[in-house]
């Protein structure tokens, strides 16, 4: 991915309890990391993922900020305008401008 995320294996945690807490503990760590609190989240019976964004919406022209689905890669769009938008950015390079740029030391491991 063109962008920071912090992941965390979470099939070791059996309650709701447990899985907030290290929600809040990943969150602790990307707050560390940038100035910003907008973020997607993405929870898999293995993983949760927290994908930080620079802000909570964008202004680019015919490409719509993505949800977290579509961070992952899974873009859907309402009209073709949207999809040449799209398609005319790169879909990587407009996906970069939304979240926060890869630093050297990265966010990928947080436990």
């Amino acid at each position: 991915m063109p962008y920071e995320l912090a992941v965390e294996d979470v099939s070791t945690c059996h309650d709701a309890k447990a899985l907030h807490d290290v929600y809040k503990r990943m969150l602790a760590t990307v707050r560390d990391t940038t100035d910003s609190v907008a973020h997607n989240v993405i929870l898999t019976r293995q993983y949760l993922i927290i994908i930080p964004r620079p802000r909570a919406s964008a202004n680019l022209p015919r490409v719509p900020m993505p949800n977290a689905a579509g961070m992952a890669g899974m873009l859907w769009c309402s009209s073709e305008l949207i999809v040449e938008g799209w398609m005319r950015m790169g879909p990587l390079h407009a996906l970069a401008k939304f979240g926060i740029p890869k630093s050297s030391q990265g966010l990928r491991a947080t436990g």
